[in-house]
């Protein structure tokens, strides 16, 4: 999705944060059927945070198509705080695994973990 639930930076309040009634039933679904991540963008930088209820999801926020933006906000469950780089992602998905990597246009690593 474009707009993180959850944002972090430069679109804070301004994402569905401003809509809390239908960001609090969307996650609600996401919560309840038990998905692991939710990839968004909208923030030009990656992050990465867990968001709590019945299951810990990881939100994603992966963008960086324009104008990087450095502003941080909410740190709220936040793992990797906010990347102002050029970047992209790899999910190898397996039987019993998801796999993901963020990786600079450098080909540095900035994040790993698997579920």
């Amino acid at each position: 999705m474009n707009s993180p639930a959850f944002p972090t930076g430069a679109h804070f309040g301004h994402c569905l944060d401003l809509y809390l009634e239908c960001r609090n039933s969307f996650w609600s679904i996401v919560d309840k059927y038990e998905i692991k991540v939710v990839f968004s963008s909208h923030e030009h930088n990656y992050s990465r945070r867990i968001i709590s209820g019945k299951n810990n999801i990881n939100q994603i926020i992966s963008g960086g198509g324009e104008k990087l933006k450095s502003k941080y906000h909410s740190k709220n469950g936040v793992i990797i705080p906010h990347i102002a780089i050029y970047h992209f992602v790899v999910v190898d998905l397996n039987p019993k695994s998801i796999k993901r990597s963020a990786i600079d246009i450098k080909r540095k690593l900035l994040d790993k973990f698997i579920i």
